[in-house]
Parts: C-alpha cells; structure tokens; sequence
C-alpha cells in the first residue's frame, strides 16, 4: 500500500501545471480542454465496462485535470493495481488518452503437485497463503517449511519440497509447490521409556500405532489421547504422555516410537453428605466430571466446588456448605473427600412490602418472579429486587431505593420459611418537560415520535438514549450517512419536570459516486452491478446497500458480499462505494434423506453449476425417489432475464407417481417468469407442457377420457404470492399468501380443457414465551369445458394427510367409489388451526384441529361433508427444519368403520 501511495502521489505531482524544460515531453495537462478521440488502457486485461465505471474521461467531452484525477484514485482504489500511469497523444481534432497500469503481484492460488498421499485440501489448511495476498520470497519459503513439517510429522522423512510461480493473464499469480514424498517410513518398534507403571502389551492393546504400521503423528496423536484415557479411569486424573521418533538403526528406513508415561498419583474420589434422604450420586458425578475436564487437582476441586455449591442452593439449602479432606495414605495414592453439609431446606414464606404507592402488588409481584412457597433460593431474590428497581426506574423514579430486610429462618416447620420483607422508598418522580430539537431535518413532531418520547411521560435516561438511536437509525435511512446527534442535555426544572435539548447535525446526504467491484474470478461483474441495482448519483441510504447487499446474495454464488465506502471516516455528498465479495465454488452436490408415515424413505440427489457463463445462471440435475414417487428434472436459471429484474426458469422433468386410485407417467416441460411486484409481493407467469399417461385406475373413479390412457395437457398459469414470515423453516409470525389462477386449452396445444384457481393464506402469530399460533385458509375450484365435460383425475383436489387434514391417510378425504378409493373433486376447502409451544430446549409440542371437504360438482357442498380433525405432537428442531410426529383423532368420521386416529411422521410442518 505504501508503493501505491507514493505512486499515486508522484502521478498527480506530474498531473499538476508546471514549466516544462526544453525538450520534455508534454505533461498529460497540457491537453486540457481538448475533445477527447480515444481512450484506452493497456497491462492488464480488465473489462471495459469496469473501465468506463471507474474513468469519467469519455470519448467526444473536453479533457478535465479532475477527471483525469478522479480516475488514477478510483483505479488505485480497487486494489489492483501497484502503479498507473496517463499518457496523451496530440491528434489533428483533439487528444488520445492511454492509461498505462502496472497490475500488484498478488496471489491467485496455491497449487501442489506429486502430493500423493495427503489431499491438496489438508496441505492449504497448513499455509497462510490467502488469496489476494501479497506474495514475498519469505512467506514463500516459510509456508514451504510448514509443509514440510507436516509431511514430517506424518511419517515422511525423506520429504523434498520446491516451488515455482505462474502469471495468468489476468496478472494474478500462482504458487506451485512441487513435492517429492518418498515413502511413509513404517514402525519397527515401540518403546516405553524409564517405568511407566503400564506394560507394552497394554500399550500395544490401546494404540493403533503398532510395529508393522506406517508411521503418521495424526495417528499417535490419538494414541496418547488412548493412554491418557486408560488412566484417568484407573484414577490417574493427570497423567504426562508423550512419545519421541527416531530413525531404528538396525532397519533402514524404519522408525522406533518410544512413549514417555507419568502416571501421576492416582486419585480416590470420595463423597459425604450429611442428608441421608437426599441423592449422593449428583455430587459423585460432578466431581468425578471435574477431575476428569481440569487439568490439576486444584482447578478441579474449584470446579467442583462451584457446581456443588450452585446445586445446593438452588435445591432450597441456604446454609448449605461444603469442605474438602485431602488425605494421602501411602506415596502416590491420594483420598479427596468432599464434605456435604446440607444443613435445612427452606422455601418462601409471606412476602410483605412496605413503602410502594405507585405500583401494584400484582406488577410488584411480577417484577419479583418469586411466590410464596417455592424453594428459597437466594439469587432469584436478589435477581428479583433488582428487576423491581428497574421497573421503577422505568416510571420514573430514578431515586428509588428497595432495601430486601435481613432474613431469618423459622425452622420449626418443615421446610423451613423465610418471610420476605422488602422496603421501598420510591422518592419523587420525574416526568419529561420539554423537547428541544435545534437543527433536525424534520419537523418537531416528526422527531418526537422517531424517538418515542413526549412531554409528561416518564423521564428515563435509558429511553432518551434508545430514542437518540432511533433518530440517528432514521437519518441513515434517509441517507444522513454521516449524521451525529450530540448528547442529550437534560436540565432538571421545578415540579419534577426534565427538560430536554439535543443538537442534530445531519450533515448532506450522500449520493453515489464511482461503483468498484473486488474479489470476483469466475463471475462477470455486470451480473453484480445489475444485482446491485445502483446507479452514478443515486442517493445511498442504510435500507438501500443492505437491500443491495441481499439482492447481491440472493444471486446464490458469493459466500459473502462486503459493501462499504471508500475513505469512509471522510464525510462527503458523495461517496464512492467498493463491493468486495468470495465465490462460492461453483459446483455443488446436494443429498437430502428424509421419512415420512406417507411416503416411507425418501432420497433426493442434485448437482448443481452455481455459475453458469459468469452470470449467476444455474443448472440443476436432481433426482427424488420414495415409495409413491420418483422424479428426475433438469433445471435452468436465469436471473435478471433480459436484463431486467426478472427470474426466467425453465424445466425439463420426467414423473412417476403412485397413488390410491391411479398411477401416472408424466414428461413435462416448463418455462417460468417471476418478478418480484414489491418487497413483499412477487408475480409468476408459466407455461407448461406436459404428456401423462395414466394407468393403474380403479374403475369407480373415471369419470372422463383423460383418466386413463395418454393425454397431453398444456396450460397457462398466473401467481401471485405475498410473503412476510419471519423465517421459512419455523416462522414466527408474519403471512404467506398464495393465489394461482390457471386455464388448459386446445388454443396452447392441449389435449384436456379446463380452468381453475386456488388461494391459500397461512398466517402466523407470537403469543410471547416461545408461543406461536399457525392457522391457514385453503380453497380451490377447477372446472371443465370446451371438449372436456368433466376435469381430468391428475387435475382434481384431493385432501388428507400429513400436510392438511391429519388422522386420515393420504388423499383419503372426499368422495369415493364402491371400493373406498378416493375420486377426487371440483371444489376443495382446507382449514387449520395449531398452537405451537416449547417444551425443553430444541423439543416443542403442537395441538391442533384440522378441517376439510373435497367434493364433485355434482354433489353440492353442505357443512355434512367436512371433516374435522383434532390432535397433538411433538417437534424436533433440526437445520433441516422440524421433527414432527402428530396423533390426529377424527372427530367426525364419514362412517363407524374408519379408524379414528392416526399417526404421522415426517421432517417438517405440517403447513
């Protein structure tokens, strides 16, 4: 960086108008003013666009000295460059401009080669070699050591490593270390040094590293992790293991390991209590955990003795105490005693309070989180004293005192009680006066309420604090970037009023100056520019570079985006901005496994190329397999189709499914629009081609040509989905809304005609506490016409199952024929409703009812034919989302016959 500055420094002193001697070429300056024919750049290939982005010189405008300057900076900024250098050429009509750039020598890679035995992967994680580092011989040379270490460390010791660099095109350079790794010598024999207390055969026993093996540190690193774990159970809690390599002169090429074992003295861990109606073993386990984690007997009894003490308070035992006996009966051999003094259990008894005249018992209560009759345990009544002093603090009372009286014990009950008695002195409150804001760019009511704060409510420094943030949050979001507030200045006043003043200097907002681009290798920069979505002068707010940042990461290529200005401690209206990303690699291999009660196990296996062309283009091949389906597709890509903000999908896909009533061979091609309308609502366009062949039907379920035998379908579709959930795998709260409305016509090639729509609406509610209330809202209506009378069988609603009406199988909800499979329907409506809530860390439970009716135009709905559901289940949180195993009972079963629950399993919500 040094180099750099003192390059660019020397540039912009030959850029300033001086006299030039006699016989000097020209300074670059002394075309100012002339028309601009030609511009171009030469030493490193480098796109013309991020040329023109980053060079406000352009060809048919006049040469300006400050464009000349802007474009040195913003080239030295990006952080490639060692020296650049600007030359001008006199022409009849105007000027040639050339920029001559002398790229940086940075890293690119580091590659090995002849590594035979140890992967590639292993070898960079022992190197500090990072990309876009700057290279020196002695980093070389030092990481070259690091691997030879290593390879000697893992038994080679006839390694030989060098290394040769390569410069790409693009200037970047790579570092090769060749390696020549010669055998991994074998062990000959194994040795144990001095008297370890432990025959070799029981080493032999214990370790992996045996005469005959090839030698490797990893290996004999666990080996002693063995030993030490053999004899910290035979009461060693602090053995010294170690081992030393050395060539065996009576084998060539054979190495002896030899192990060094200090036992230490052997620990006898006792426990005592003087309660013998409560458990000992808590206490065993604990200090047996701890000599086994600490690395001395001191810090273990200290341990110990922590969480020991921690038990017995919060057990109810306030007197309780504890000793330690260290004994030593004979050299070597060590008794540790810990002593358990108990003494009574006590609980809470009354709680009496004195002096509060604000608040109310049951807020008092609440702030205190205790209640009469638990056990006493005396941190949650400290804990509880404090929390009361705050909620005062909180109205206002910024003097309040809360003094906890001293405590007795009446031991004559059993357990004994500690009556509470807290004394309150609350003082005078203090209430806001007024407000003064000098210099906001909003009005004073505006501001007021950004902060939260008014005249008359509670005068709480905190809250003024939080209120100061939220103003400076609102100017950044405004595009005050630089804005400061100076602290507030709170002026007391008679009658317990608190005025306050506060000075806002917003400072100009800031506009967009230059756009550079850093970190990408395989990814065309005008993919990051279009994602971006930021242009010269527009204005920069908070909101916008993290929404350009999202837009950037949504692009699924870059493992991160770093979005940040240029000098960013110098304020400025405008601002140039440097993105600065990583590559993900471009390809990825995904394999999901899942079970569920409907479809038994299930294997989905996809490859992906992240990054088709450099463009953030994808190409996915993915195969899914269970008991009821197997599909095979290959997805296409592209975002920003067109060059608009806009997602273009196409599909190829080949589907066999297996279900109740029929079994369906499907080839289908797709071809998909989506654009996001807002921030939260997103439309889809589709068209989709697809040929069915239909088999395997009972006959009680045809009801038109098309439900049996081949049959292509061609349909049109428009969706629109509106999404605000706060998170997708387990949301929170927010809204998923879903409309679909679609038509299949012999207009686009089908074979089948009918036209349909579908709307859903799942909304989620935080009742506090980790409660959570999903309901959703389903419906559907689909229809025939033109030369289908009725609509074909892959076409029909069908309900039931896991992922909409529990307690009844899949698919098994509606009409059905003489032989109980399902028929399907024209019109279908889904209600649910589920209370979620936790149960103990990453368990939560679940109860629900569940409604729903499928029915044929032919038999009109009546409220007979919906079906109701009610359960409960359990969850698991897992990162591929939850757990859940769900016991639905139908409350209404269409007949006596049916079984009236049923139990579900599978990874996920059931909506």
């Amino acid at each position: 960086m040094k180099r750099a500055f003192l390059a660019s420094l020397l540039t912009l002193i030959l850029l300033l108008p001086s006299a030039a001697p006699a016989g000097a070429l020209p300074s670059i300056l002394s075309f100012a003013g002339k028309t601009v024919r030609h511009v171009s750049y030469e030493g490193l290939e480098f796109p013309q666009s991020e040329f023109d982005a980053l060079v406000p010189i352009a060809v048919g405008k006049a040469l300006e000295p400050p464009d000349i300057r802007n474009g040195i900076r913003n080239l030295y900024r990006t952080g490639l460059f060692d020296r650049v250098e600007v030359l001008g050429r006199a022409l009849p009509d105007g000027v040639s401009v050339l920029f001559r750039i002398f790229p940086r020598k940075w890293l690119k890679e580091v590659r090995f080669e002849g590594n035979l035995h140890i992967p590639s992967s292993s070898l960079l994680r022992k190197i500090d070699l990072g990309k876009e580092e700057e290279i020196t011989s002695a980093r070389l040379e030092k990481n070259r050591s690091k691997i030879e270490n290593y390879y000697l460390y893992r038994g080679f010791r006839d390694i030989k490593i060098a290394y040769r660099s390569e410069v790409g095109p693009d200037q970047k350079t790579d570092i090769i270390y060749q390696i020549l790794e010669g055998p991994q010598y074998p062990i000959t024999d194994v040795r144990l040094r001095d008297d370890p207390g432990i025959s070799r055969f029981k080493v032999l026993s214990l370790t992996a590293s045996m005469p005959g093996e090839t030698m490797d540190g990893v290996v004999l690193d666990r080996d002693v992790v063995r030993i030490e774990k053999y004899l910290k159970g035979k009461g060693y809690y602090y053995p010294e293991v170690s081992y030393g390599i050395a060539p065996d002169a009576r084998v060539k090429k054979g190495v002896v390991v030899t192990y060094k074992i200090v036992r230490g003295d052997r620990f006898k861990l006792f426990v005592t209590i003087d309660r013998p109606d409560q458990k000992i073993r808590p206490f065993q386990k604990m200090l047996k955990r701890s000599f086994m984690e600490e690395n001395g007997p001191g810090t273990a009894k200290a341990k110990a003795a922590k969480m020991v003490m921690r038990k017995i308070l919060d057990d109810g035992f306030p007197l309780g105490s504890l000793r330690w006996i260290d004994r030593t009966p004979v050299p070597g051999e060590r008794e540790i005693t810990l002593d358990v003094t108990l003494g009574f259990r006590a609980v809470f008894g009354s709680l009496t309070i004195d002096g509060a005249e604000s608040m109310t018992l049951e807020k008092i209560m609440k702030s205190l989180e205790i209640a009469e009759g638990e056990p006493f345990v005396r941190s949650r009544l400290d804990s509880g004293v404090k929390r009361l002093k705050r909620a005062y603090r909180d109205r206002g009372y910024l003097a309040a005192k809360v003094t906890l009286k001293a405590l007795s014990f009446d031991q004559s009950r059993n357990p004994a009680t500690s009556p509470i008695h807290i004394i309150v002195d609350e003082g005078s409150q203090t209430l806001v006066g007024s407000i003064a804001i000098n210099n906001s760019p909003y009005s004073l009511d505006e501001t007021r309420e950004v902060m939260g704060i008014r005249a008359g409510m509670p005068y709480v420094p905190e809250q003024v604090d939080a209120g100061r943030s939220a103003l400076l949050g609102r100017l950044g979001r405004d595009g005050y970037l630089y804005a400061s507030i100076t602290p507030v200045d709170a002026k007391p006043e008679k009658n317990g009023m608190m005025d306050l003043i506060l000075g806002v200097s917003s400072g100009a907002r800031v506009r967009l100056g230059s756009l550079v681009v850093r970190g990408t290798e395989k990814t065309d920069n005008r993919i990051i520019r279009r994602a971006l979505g930021l242009k010269r002068g527009d204005l920069l707010t908070a909101n916008s570079l993290i929404e350009a940042q999202q837009r950037v990461y949504d692009l699924d290529i870059f493992a991160t985006v770093d979005i940040g200005f240029a000098d960013k401690q110098i304020p400025g209206p405008v601002k140039d901005v440097i993105v600065q990303v990583t590559e993900r690699a471009r390809y990825a291999i995904g394999l999901k496994l899942g079970f569920g009660s409907e479809d038994r196990f299930r294997t989905q296996l996809s490859v992906t190329n992240r990054n088709v062309s450099g463009m953030a283009r994808s190409l996915t091949l993915s195969f899914k397999t269970s008991s009821v389906i197997n599909l095979e597709s290959l997805v296409y890509r592209h975002p920003y189709f067109l060059g608009k903000q806009m997602d273009f999908t196409s599909s190829l896909s080949g589907l066999r499914e297996k279900n109740m009533s029929y079994s369906e061979d499907t080839k289908a091609i797709s071809l998909k629009l989506k654009r996001d309308v807002t921030r939260r609502i997103t439309g889809i366009v589709e068209y989709t081609f697809k040929g069915q062949d239909i088999f395997d039907v009972s006959p009680g379920v045809v009801l038109s040509p098309q439900d049996q035998g081949s049959t292509n379908v061609a349909l049109v579709a428009l969706e629109g989905i509106y999404e605000s959930r706060d998170d997708i795998l387990e949301p929170g709260s927010g809204t998923l809304g879903q409309i679909r409305l679609n038509v299949a016509s012999g207009y686009l090639g089908s074979e089948a005609e009918d036209y349909g729509a579908e709307i859903s609406i799942h909304r989620y509610f935080s009742l506090g506490q980790g409660f959570v209330f999903a309901g959703l809202a389903r419906g559907g209506i689909v229809h025939g016409f033109g030369k289908s009378d009725q609509v074909a069988i892959g076409q029909r609603f069908f309900l039931g199952g896991m992922t909409s009406v529990r307690g009844y199988k899949l698919d098994n909800l509606g009409p059905k024929d003489a032989g109980e499979n399902p028929v399907g329907g024209n019109y279908m409506v889904n209600l649910n409703g589920e209370l979620r809530y936790p149960v103990y860390r990453s368990i939560g439970g679940v109860i629900f009812v569940d409604s729903g009716a499928v029915w044929l135009n032919q038999a009109p709905f009546d409220d007979s034919t919906l079906r109701v559901s009610a359960g409960m289940g359990i969850r698991f949180s897992t990162p591929a989302g939850p757990l859940s195993l769900d016991y639905g009972y139908k409350l209404n079963p269409a007949t006596d016959k049916e079984s009236r629950y049923r139990v579900h399993f599978s990874i996920g919500h059931a909506f």
